[in-house]
């Protein structure tokens, strides 16, 4: 109320005896070695993944206990207090071990890993190859259902060490070589929670469980998404975890079930007000995705995935939707699996503009059976790929004959576009490819089966150079919705002084097109039958399929 003063936290309780943070930091440092087998497991998102300060508030009572290896003590706050935790330093390091890995696999706990992989690679001189998976900690044994592990050719030994095992064999075998690092024992860091507009000040060595039986906590100044600018306020729950990293930062942690992190991602990736079977398919895909790419950066981090683009986009209780949320409940557990068994990349994106875009076109690599770009046309509506100007033009002014097109939430303004650049705007251009002089030319040299720009060559005072990848290109122009666009110049005296683009769809092509997974769902087709159109040859499953033995 306004004109109240608010009233003021109190220590409740302090022990110097043995207290739980130790083993509650071991878990969490797992999290990336043991992911969800089933909806109902937990998994630990970073919310703020690494971070100078966490802010936080209830309107109504919590309580924050503060937990270490050797001592705990925990304080009531009553409602509305402002509640800020800074690090201040690390009171012991992380013991980290590195291995140059190659494969990785996310296995049942009853399935084998293949002991044929380790014996190639010792045969080809690196006699330390095996199979590396959670580690241990010491912490408890739990019964998990499902196991991250990696093929690594080395031993545990330093990132130097690991780095120089990978590139040899880059350049020997011309395969991907990763250098994953495991915390055989997690550090300890020291924080202060201090109340904001309160008395309260406390140092704390481990971290922090916020405790809210009562209902979510608001963060405030989260930056849920990296790409935005702006700050938020957003609720969570149930439980909340604050790590402190190094002496200048730390994480915020939700520890929650994989079914509500799914929850919380398919409103936020897609629209709510979707058809029934295209908020499924959204589901299975996210559920995939979640799964399969998870970042190794995280390998030794205190959690699984992120919330912001870097995983997929996750936000508070407040954004659920009862559709998006069924969504995940009538689909709970299943996963798209390619033909070997292994889980699918299920790359999606906004608009496609009608047609897919193949894998290794934008990413490079080789394409997945999967991942060739398909057609998102209507039955009856023949797609010829366009591959010059010319008849990119054609197609984007023709009618919309493809399933992103005529979907009822299509915004015509995303499915067909305009932007024109003018001499200011040529000028950063040229700035940004390093090129001097007037410019005199933009021109697009490849495009890929969907028609995406994928090299455009920047010509200034008889110079040139060609600007590869469709996300680089779209970056040099400006930020555009997508690389599927022709361009139109206007030049004076033999200069480039104004350009007009003109484009189609809204990301970057690959996977599922979600609006035309809406215009297919609305057109009668069924979730199974949408991840069919767009990841050919997959097959829907549980994600652990356990054996009886």
């Amino acid at each position: 109320m306004v004109g109240c003063a608010v009233k003021q936290p109190v220590l409740v309780y302090e022990s110097p005896s043995l207290g739980d943070g130790g083993r509650l930091l071991r878990d969490l440092y797992r999290s990336f070695w043991l992911p969800p087998g089933s909806d109902d497991e937990i998994v630990r998102i970073g919310l703020q993944p690494e971070v100078a300060k966490v802010t936080f508030r209830t309107r109504h009572a919590m309580r924050i206990r503060a937990m270490s290896e050797h001592a705990s003590w925990e304080v009531a706050s009553p409602p509305d207090v402002v509640w800020e935790v800074r690090p201040l330093a690390v009171t012991r390091p992380a013991h980290v071990r590195y291995y140059a890995t190659l494969e990785s696999r996310l296995k049942s706990t009853t399935d084998r890993l293949p002991k044929e992989l380790p014996r190639l690679w010792k045969r080809r001189g690196f006699p330390s190859s095996r199979w590396i998976g959670p580690p241990s900690m010491d912490t408890e044994i739990k019964p998990h259902l499902f196991e991250r592990w990696f093929l690594s050719i080395t031993a545990p030994t330093s990132e130097v060490i690991a780095k120089n095992a990978c590139a040899k064999v880059r350049r020997a075998w011309k395969i991907s070589c990763k250098v994953i690092a495991r915390a055989e024992l997690p550090q300890v860091g020291r924080g202060l929670l201090q109340a904001v507009n309160g008395n309260f000040s406390k140092e704390f060595d481990g971290l922090l469980e916020l405790i809210s039986p009562r209902g979510p906590i608001e963060i405030l100044d989260l930056i849920p998404e990296e790409i935005r600018d702006e700050s938020s306020n957003e609720l969570f729950g149930p439980r909340l975890f604050v790590v402190p990293l190094t002496k200048k930062a730390l994480s915020l942690v939700q520890s929650t079930s994989f079914g509500n992190y799914l929850e919380g991602v398919v409103p936020a990736e897609t629209f709510p007000n979707g058809p029934e079977h295209a908020l499924k398919a959204q589901a299975i895909i996210a559920r995939t995705y979640a799964l399969r790419n998870a970042h190794t950066e995280f390998s030794f981090r205190p959690f699984l995935l992120c919330a912001s683009t870097q995983c997929q986009v996750y936000r508070g209780v407040e954004f659920k939707q009862p559709a998006t949320s069924r969504a995940v409940q009538q689909t709970a557990n299943l996963v798209l699996r390619d033909q070997q068994g292994e889980l699918a990349e299920t790359f999606y994106h906004s608009i496609c503009g009608g047609h897919t875009e193949a894998r290794s076109t934008i990413w490079g690599g080789k394409n997945r059976h999967y991942q060739k770009g398909v057609s998102d046309q209507l039955p009856n509506a023949p797609f010829v790929s366009p591959q010059n100007t010319a008849q990119v033009s054609r197609y984007l002014t023709s009618p919309p004959t493809s399933y992103c097109g005529i979907s009822r939430l299509t915004n015509p303004e995303r499915w067909r576009w305009e932007k024109s650049l003018d001499r200011s705007d040529l000028k950063r251009i040229l700035s940004k490819t390093g090129l001097r002089g007037p410019l005199q030319s933009l021109r697009v040299t490849k495009r890929g089966i969907s028609g995406r720009a994928l090299a455009l060559e920047v010509r200034a005072e008889n110079r040139q150079k060609i600007i590869r990848g469709e996300y680089r290109i779209r970056l040099l122009l400006g930020g555009l919705l997508s690389s599927l666009f022709t361009l139109q110049p206007e030049f004076e005296g033999g200069e480039l002084v104004h350009l007009l683009i003109r484009g189609g769809g809204y990301g970057h092509g690959v996977g599922l097109c979600q609006m035309g997974a809406i215009g297919r769902a609305e057109m009668g087709q069924s979730f199974s039958e949408i991840l069919e159109a767009y990841y050919p040859g997959t097959v829907i499953s549980p994600i652990t399929q356990l054996k009886v033995h």
